[in-house]
């Protein structure tokens, strides 16, 4: 008779284990879901955007060409803001999809707005999804960047030597900062005259920034 109790209990307790699973399951699915909802949200609101931004080109030497371009960078933070949400739901996906066979959301417990069924190989085609629209979102800020520098006279090589001055200042200022810079009074002559030499350059560059 007591074989039989535990036999029944360790049978139910299977059953409450399993159905536990499957909530917790159904719950991981619908929030991936959401998300996935979400960033598409984002990434529309940004297409929206870009064509702001065309609309804004039209006239390159007006100052609504010079709102698009800050309209432009603002937009370029957003994308590695959304590169990261996307990597996210990226890693989660496949958790789940490496937990084994695909499971449905219960039509027992039908959500308001979701698919029904909701599968991880749903989820899975959606974040795909995400991921072609952000590449075309990228790419099309890439292309926008382009008109910008054309009509401001600048090209991407220009703007490279910027990004390696920048990282060489960033240097100077760590080294200053962090006390690595000898004693010797020779060596601090020349520091004072890298410093000078720096502000001075750092200005000029400043100045070719403001009218991009």
């Amino acid at each position: 008779m007591q074989d039989h109790l535990n036999l029944a209990w360790n049978r139910l307790a299977d059953c409450m284990e399993a159905v536990r699973e499957r909530m917790l399951d159904d719950s991981t699915l619908i929030d991936l879901y959401n998300e996935c909802k979400y960033a598409s949200d984002w990434i529309k609101d940004k297409e929206d955007t870009i064509d702001t931004i065309d609309s804004l080109t039209i006239f390159p030497d007006s100052a609504a060409a010079a709102q698009g371009q800050i309209q432009l960078r603002i937009l370029q933070g957003d994308l590695k803001v959304i590169e990261a949400c996307i990597e996210d739901i990226g890693s989660r996906v496949d958790n789940a999809v490496s937990k084994g066979k695909q499971q449905e959301v219960s039509d027992k417990r039908p959500s308001p707005g979701l698919p029904q069924p909701l599968s991880r190989d749903f989820i899975l085609r959606r974040h795909m999804d995400l991921i072609g629209r952000w590449n075309e979102l990228q790419n099309g800020v890439k292309t926008r960047t382009a008109v910008f520098l054309t009509h401001d006279g600048s090209d991407p090589a220009t703007m490279e030597k910027l990004d390696t001055f920048r990282a060489w200042l960033n240097e100077i200022k760590t080294q200053l900062l962090s006390g690595e810079c000898p004693h010797d009074l020779q060596v601090e002559r020349i520091c004072v005259y890298i410093i000078s030499l720096t502000v001075f350059v750092s200005k000029q560059f400043t100045l070719h920034l403001e009218t991009f």
